[in-house]
């Protein structure tokens, strides 16, 4: 459910809209495997600085339509994003735990388009359960110090940067995570191996049929240099920018409904169930759940 919530997946969204942004997400994959991969996600993100100048009153008596011009807010301030993310990953006996805090900026070029640029500072941490595995060989000593050593030198710092173009009609977003391209290792032993700069673009567009009725086709391409790790294409449809629902297809992997709603200013939910069409079918039930819950403290209006 990317369209609820940019930041998760592009540093340049945070403070994309003019409120606090706090969202909480849970995902359970692939229902029928024991220990299947689930994810628990956390964020919030707000801008720092108003995005419009006010303007002087404009029921001022004045002759000179030139300088009642200048008292239109059509000139718009540049402003900043901050926010803070923490997400964590399980599958198995590996947990997969990151914290970021993010900073943004927000420049108009025209009068309705918008760049931002952002970039995420954290932690990436990763941990191992050695009660969820069973050894062949029960009490391997050099399983044993790998696995210390491992937890030892799990931790390591992340870089991700993000840019966006935006406007009320459409949005193009770039990012890449792991810049530093660290590499897992066992104090200097054999290495685990080396964490890939990963890509993400993002893209959409917004056509309003009527006073109520609002379609959203956007898509989502996440790859590395080496390979393309998913596609996904989605359509949106808005009612009344109340509720909302619509259906992702990701390439070779799943087709997904997902619905939600509004429930005020203040509060959105949402509901996505991967219908699985890999090989995995022949292995799990249907699919997997995701569930968001969404808190737009301030919000007066969306941006999308």
């Amino acid at each position: 459910m990317y369209m609820q919530n940019f930041y998760a997946l592009n540093p340049a969204a945070a403070g994309l809209e003019n409120h606090l942004d706090v969202t909480l997400a849970y995902r359970q994959q692939w229902l029928g495997f024991a220990h299947a991969p689930q994810m628990y996600f956390a964020s919030a993100n707000m801008p720092i600085k108003r995005e419009y100048r006010t303007p002087a009153n404009s029921s001022m008596r004045i002759s000179n339509p030139d300088a009642y011009a200048e008292t239109l807010p059509t000139a718009r301030k540049s402003r900043s994003g901050a926010g803070v993310m923490a997400n964590v990953n399980q599958y198995g006996a590996f947990k997969y735990t990151q914290v970021f805090g993010t900073y943004s900026f927000h420049l108009p070029v025209t009068s309705k388009i918008n760049v931002s640029f952002g970039t995420n500072v954290g932690i990436n941490s990763f941990t191992i359960d050695r009660d969820l595995i069973n050894l062949e060989i029960p009490e391997d000593p050099f399983f044993e110090q790998s696995l210390l050593d491992a937890q030892q030198n799990s931790t390591l710092l992340d870089i991700d940067v993000g840019f966006m173009v935006y406007s009320r009609r459409f949005f193009v977003g770039y990012s890449s995570e792991q810049l530093l391209g660290n590499t897992l290792a066992l104090s200097g032993k054999p290495q685990f191996g080396d964490l890939l700069i990963h890509h993400r673009l993002l893209f959409g567009r917004t056509f309003r049929l009527d006073r109520d009725w609002k379609v959203i086709p956007n898509g989502f391409v996440y790859f590395t240099g080496q390979s393309v790790l998913s596609l996904e294409t989605n359509v949106r449809v808005d009612f009344r920018d109340q509720v909302w629902g619509g259906i992702s297809y990701r390439h070779k992997d799943a087709v997904v409904p997902v619905i939600g709603m509004y429930i005020n200013n203040q509060i959105k939910l949402g509901y996505a169930y991967d219908i699985n069409i890999s090989q995995l079918r022949k292995y799990i039930s249907p699919g997997s759940h995701e569930i968001m819950l969404g808190f737009m403290i301030g919000n007066k209006r969306l941006v999308f």
